[in-house]
């Protein structure tokens, strides 16, 4: 599986449901699309988000992608399980948006169930990091190299970052990243 949270003018939802899962029923199925900040403020969700996101970078940070399957799978879990963690505590500020109540703004949209909508910082980041949780799961059982799975989660903690606003502290930079620093 392939995530992709691509950064777009406006903030917006777009929502292309299968199998008749609705939004809010645990798999909403959405894309956030942003653009980069522009000169807009870098979103301030309370103390509980930012906490949860910041662990969420972090256990993504040190997950062990080039470890054996038990233990992958193991780091993988627990990444879920932080992500899960942060959807509770965004979707305790507001719920996710259902996009199936949205009109389609044509045929196309509507043959393929997309949904426009513009999103609050909080909305953005909620259905942005239930695309992650859902990667991280759908991640459990995937065959893919060390190598690929370490660019899917460093991906995946960006996203978490640059959605809830959070900023990566000194013990949640990768080894890569702290090799890197000037001495």
């Amino acid at each position: 599986m392939i995530l992709q949270i691509r950064f777009h003018v406006e903030c917006s939802w777009r929502s292309t449901s299968t199998m008749g899962l609705s939004p809010v029923a645990g798999h909403p199925a959405v894309a956030v699309f942003r653009e980069p900040r522009g000169g807009r403020s870098i979103p301030v969700l309370g103390t509980r988000v930012d906490a949860e996101a910041k662990r969420t970078a972090r256990v993504l940070a040190g997950l062990a992608t080039h470890a054996g399957p038990v233990e992958r799978t193991l780091a993988l879990r627990q990444a879920a399980a932080a992500a899960g963690e942060l959807v509770a505590a965004l979707s305790a500020l507001a719920p996710a948006v259902a996009g199936e109540g949205l009109p389609a703004e044509s045929t196309s949209q509507s043959f393929f169930r997309v949904r426009e909508e513009e999103l609050s910082d909080q909305q953005a980041a909620l259905h942005g990091v239930l695309v992650i949780h859902r990667g991280l799961e759908d991640l459990c059982e995937a065959p893919l190299s060390g190598a690929d799975l370490a660019l899917e989660v460093a991906g995946m903690r960006q996203s978490v970052l640059d959605l809830t606003g959070a900023a990566p502290g000194a013990s949640s930079s990768s080894p890569a990243e702290r090799s890197s620093l000037p001495c």
